[in-house]
């Protein structure tokens, strides 16, 4: 085993993907359940249904449902068991791994090319530092960030590939309370 450790650090990490820049407008229709103000409202004829079913007010323009997200933009946060539990659409996720890819590759770039003999492999593992806060989270929730960051590796050629042929530890994530929010991958030889 090499003593040499490889960093990459990224500080003040973003802990949440934008997948979308603008949410589109959602529009009360008949059958759903209302607000009370705009159950009132009916009842008072401030508001009806349209021919397609819409509720609109008395200028005839549909009654948003989501006003205060509609056209604002979507962002994810970054959870491993989100990403395959099927709350989370296969188009979403692949949006967010290119994003992440592309947010990685920055700090990639002038990582050097690593060079293994035969017999010597490769351990990743990550530093999170972050406070503690009063958020409930799991570390191995987190576990996208190795896939993403040996992926970027491979993309870049800064390693051959990350199966096991060359990567033969990886997923370890160490939490580590500290007021200045960074990741930290480590990169070592193993033989």
């Amino acid at each position: 085993m090499s003593d040499k450790v490889w960093k990459i650090v990224i500080p003040n990490y973003e802990e949440k993907v934008p997948i979308s820049k603008r949410r589109r407008a959602k529009y009360y229709k008949k059958g759903e359940k209302l607000a009370k103000k705009y159950l009132t409202g009916i009842k008072n004829g401030m508001y009806f249904y349209d021919k397609k079913g819409f509720l609109v007010d008395q200028n005839k323009n549909r009654v948003i449902a989501n006003p205060i997200s509609a056209g604002t933009p979507k962002f994810w946060t970054i959870n491993g068991q989100r990403m395959y539990d099927g709350t989370l659409h296969y188009t979403a996720r692949s949006k967010i791994t290119r994003w992440m890819h592309e947010y990685l590759s920055q700090f990639i770039e002038e990582f050097p090319v690593i060079k293994l003999h035969k017999g010597e492999y490769l351990r990743v593992w990550i530093d999170m530092y972050k406070p503690a806060g009063i958020q409930n989270w799991d570390c191995d929730n987190q576990w996208p960030w190795t896939k993403w960051f040996l992926d970027t590796l491979v993309e870049h050629n800064k390693i051959p590939d990350d199966s096991i042929q060359i990567v033969r530890s990886s997923g370890q994530i160490t939490f580590i309370e500290s007021v200045q929010r960074k990741l930290v991958f480590n990169i070592q030889i193993i033989n």
